[in-house]
C-alpha cells in the first residue's frame, strides 16, 4: 500500500484496495481491515496434483496437512475440504481461476475490441 501511496492506517486507502488470496482467513481478514473487495483464490486441485504440491507423495502430504495454521500446508488443506457450500460470508467472491477476476473486478480490464481474439 505504501509503494501505491497509499496509507494502511487510512480507512478509505483500505477501501480502494483489492484483495485476493489463497487463504480463505487472509481473505476474511482483509475484508474485516476494510479492504474494498476481497477475493479468495480456491484452486480445484485432484488428490495427486495436491499430493506433488507439497511433496510428490500423497503419505507425506498428508503429514504436511498437520502443519501449523498459516503454511503453505495449511492453505491446501482449506482448499482441499472446501466445498461449494463451505460458508464465506465476508468475502466478494471465490475464484479458481485468474482469469475470472475479469468477471469479478471488470472495471479493472479493457474489453477486447479486435473480433479476431
Amino acid at each position: 500500500m505504501k509503494m501505491a501511496g497509499l496509507d494502511p492506517q487510512s480507512p478509505s486507502d483500505r477501501a480502494r484496495c483489492l484483495f485476493v488470496d489463497d487463504s480463505l482467513s487472509n481473505v476474511r481478514g482483509a475484508k474485516k481491515e476494510g479492504w474494498g473487495s476481497s477475493v479468495w483464490f480456491r484452486e480445484k486441485l485432484s488428490a495427486e496434483q495436491r499430493a506433488h504440491l507439497v511433496s510428490g507423495d500423497e503419505a507425506t502430504a498428508q503429514s504436511a496437512l498437520r502443519a501449523p495454521s498459516g503454511s503453505f500446508a495449511e492453505q491446501l488443506k482449506q482448499s482441499m475440504e472446501a466445498s461449494n457450500e463451505t460458508p464465506t460470508e465476508g468475502i466478494d467472491a471465490v475464484i479458481s481461476n485468474l482469469h475470472q477476476l475479469r468477471e469479478t473486478w471488470p472495471f479493472l480490464f479493457k474489453s477486447s475490441t479486435n473480433q479476431d481474439v
